[in-house]
């Protein structure tokens, strides 16, 4: 497994113990939704950094910067159809606090995400 990967399961493992501490805190804290939307984010940064890890390889610098704004649009468009969903799907008795964790979340990936694309453009190949 490569070393990116690690990073991505660890930021993974994290955000679900963070899940299990706040659905503690908060009565009315939705951990199944939670968990599905780690596991939707993951997989989404996972997808959209190899699209950008292999556009460090090319000759061209603006293939670079479209994959990066590309997959950003692409998390954002996804993140905000699956809290629409969420809300639609619990029909007026979705949680506060469980939007608030998936809005945290979303940040913490974009975070992880840039900086892994940042420490990767910064190797003298790129």
């Amino acid at each position: 497994m490569k070393k990116n990967n690690r990073k991505f399961l660890t930021l993974f493992v994290f955000t679900i113990l963070g899940g299990l501490s706040a659905s503690l805190s908060f009565e009315a804290f939705d951990l199944l939704s939670y968990t599905l939307m780690d596991v939707l984010l993951l997989a989404l940064s996972m997808i959209v950094f190899r699209l950008q890890e292999k556009s460090l390889a090319s000759a061209n610098p603006h293939q670079f910067v479209r994959s990066v704004m590309g997959g950003m649009i692409l998390k954002m468009f996804v993140f905000i159809a699956a809290v629409i969903i969420y809300v639609m799907a619990m029909a007026g008795k979705y949680s506060i606090p469980t939007i608030t964790g998936f809005m945290l979340l979303y940040l913490i990936y974009l975070v992880a995400e840039v900086r892994m694309i940042l420490i990767l453009n910064k190797k003298p190949h790129a």
